[in-house]
């Protein structure tokens, strides 16, 4: 957006704001209220970190 590659998009705040509201929302455990019903069907999982 800005002319290249080597400069800072003029969204930076936006996008990096949504990426924490996406990181909260997965560690409060609430990301099911925005996945559609059956979204991981087909899926496996390959990993599964239980603490």
């Amino acid at each position: 957006m800005n002319g290249g590659m080597d400069k800072i998009d003029g969204f930076c705040e936006f996008y990096e704001e949504q990426v924490r509201y996406a990181f909260r929302v997965i560690a409060d455990g609430r990301e099911e209220a925005y996945l559609w019903d059956g979204w991981d069907r087909d899926t496996k999982t390959t990993f599964n970190l239980k603490l």
